[in-house]
């Protein structure tokens, strides 16, 4: 007999309250509850990743099948190439999806799009010239006039979870290089880390906004229990216990 957890009949209850299967056989998360629309590009990614949430923990085959559905739902709508978003953190959440839904369904097709997102927003997205390096939140070249570029651990640590698990997938130790490279980068200039607390942003002159937000602790600690299970060493598991307290 399997008792329905509370998960359960919150994670049901959500996909019969959002959850929409098209005419072409398409799945999605709708927008609202009065919006049968799809939730795009980055926020349906948020909501791909509660789905793969419930399927990690679960390991329902049906969940799984769901997660494959989703994924490959969310490519068709949102192919590459994703030039015409200049938020480097939203193509985080697209890969980071997408890398999760491959390693619980094995779709290399997932893994492919993860690596093209990776791949791409590293590249225009790390820069040396400010800051010894760092991923900007939003590429200068899309600011609206006035506003001032800034990297976040948001834009680094989304990245970061997603070439971590293109690691785990492929054992590219270049993309482990990568992993340790940003990571560095982040526990350098955004972490306090005698005791784990995570900074808002930096901005080009050095100036750092160390406000404290809940979202930035929790990327942060995936990262550091990532690089964890992978490398084995004890500083990760102490900088992601720091910042969980």
């Amino acid at each position: 007999v399997v008792v329905e957890t509370i998960a359960d009949m919150q994670f049901d209850a959500f996909n019969k309250a959002y959850l929409i299967q098209n005419n072409n056989g398409q799945v999605y998360y709708a927008k609202s509850l009065s919006n049968s629309a799809p939730d795009g590009t980055w926020t349906f990614s948020i909501d791909i990743m509660g789905a793969e949430d419930a399927s990690e923990r679960t390991h329902n085959p049906v969940q799984q099948q769901l997660v494959n559905n989703l994924c490959t739902t969310w490519l068709i709508q949102t192919p590459t190439p994703w030039s015409w978003d200049g938020w480097n953190d939203d193509i985080g959440w697209f890969s980071l999806s997408l890398v999760r839904g491959h390693q619980m369904t094995g779709n290399t097709n997932f893994l492919n799009a993860a690596e093209y997102g990776f791949n791409f927003a590293f590249g225009r997205g790390w820069d040396t010239n400010y800051n010894n390096g760092g991923i900007w939140e939003q590429q200068p070249a899309n600011l609206p006039a006035g506003q001032a570029p800034e990297k976040e651990p948001l834009s680094n640590d989304s990245l970061l979870q997603t070439v971590c698990m293109i690691y785990q997938s492929t054992g590219d130790t270049n993309y482990l290089n990568r992993a340790l490279q940003i990571y560095s980068w982040v526990r350098t200039n955004l972490v306090n880390p005698s005791n784990g607390q995570v900074y808002n942003n930096i901005y080009t002159n050095g100036t750092i906004n160390t406000s404290v937000n809940l979202y930035n602790q929790g990327t942060f600690v995936d990262c550091a229990n990532l690089l964890h299970n992978i490398t084995g060493q004890q500083m990760y598991y102490n900088d992601a216990l720091n910042a969980v307290k």
